[in-house]
């Protein structure tokens, strides 16, 4: 989760300085003003992508995580309390 945390600050940050990462860049042979701006708003919308994929990986993964710990918690508590009783 904290390569994903990581990854979504990077591609923030790149998004608001406005860099390309390698990942994101697009090849367009012509450079007509059209193609021009097509390859930057390709490269936006690929970075915009990839933060949602990111998010939803990330809520994937908390849900798993809470899955887990649920049981584990009560478990734990439980253990706690029988020690304390003793």
């Amino acid at each position: 989760m904290i390569v994903c945390n990581a990854d979504i600050f990077f591609n923030k940050q790149c998004l608001d300085k406005q860099i390309t990462p390698n990942y994101a860049n697009f090849r367009i042979p012509t450079t007509s003003p059209a193609a021009t701006k097509a390859q930057s708003k390709a490269q936006t919308i690929r970075l915009k992508e990839e933060i949602r994929f990111l998010y939803k990986k990330k809520d994937i993964i908390n849900k798993g995580n809470t899955i887990i710990m649920v049981p584990c918690t009560n478990f734990i508590t439980f253990y706690i309390l029988v020690c304390i009783e003793l």
